[in-house]
């Protein structure tokens, strides 16, 4: 994925959002550090961290 432009590599990660793409799948999209913080909803007030 270095050779791939900033285009490329936000398509890539639509697209493999939009076929349903798995954790691991998106893992080469995204940061080391990235944390993903839920917004509190009725299944849980608090919200959630992954």
């Amino acid at each position: 994925m270095s050779d791939a432009t900033p285009l490329d590599c936000v398509l890539g990660f639509i697209r493999t959002i939009e076929a349903g793409g798995t954790a691991s799948e998106l893992r080469p999209f995204l940061a080391e550090d990235f944390q993903l913080n839920e917004w509190p909803h009725a299944l849980a007030k608090s919200g959630s961290t992954r």
